[in-house]
Parts: structure tokens; sequence; C-alpha cells
């Protein structure tokens, strides 16, 4: 009966957890994720589209649409040999 009350509590703490990532999520798509804080103050971090590194949003640069760390990246992509 103990492990059926602890199995029961751990899947608890896993979908309030869930749930609680799911709701951050929500709120950054919808206030749009560009200079945004979450509720405990770090600043939000954002993905380049074109080499995939993290950055602060603050430092990311926006261009129709899409998230980029640099002026170089928001460009086409140079021919590589």
């Amino acid at each position: 009966m103990k492990v059926l009350a602890w199995i029961a509590f751990f899947g608890l703490v896993i979908a309030a957890l869930a749930r609680k990532l799911s709701v951050t999520r929500i709120n950054i798509i919808r206030n749009g994720s560009i200079g945004h804080f979450d509720e405990r103050g770090a600043e939000i971090m954002v993905s380049c589209s074109r080499c995939g590194i993290f950055l602060p949003s603050s430092e990311a640069i926006q261009h129709e649409g899409k998230v980029y760390c640099s002026q170089e990246h928001v460009g086409p992509p140079a021919n590589v040999r």
C-alpha cells in the first residue's frame, strides 16, 4: 500500500510540473519571446534559425518572423565548397 501511495504522489508531482511547463510555453507563444522574462526574472533564451545557437532574447535579431544570432545570419547562406 505504501508503494502505491508513493507512485501516486510522484505521478501527481510529474503531472503538475508538466502542466506548469505547458502553461509557460503557451504564455511565451502568446506574448512573443523577444525581450521577455519568465516569472523568476530570468531572461528567456531563443535559438538562431540558421545555426541553432541559443542567446538571450534581448540580443536576438528578428527578421520576417524568425530569430537570428547576428546580422550575418539574417542574409542568405554563403556557398560552401
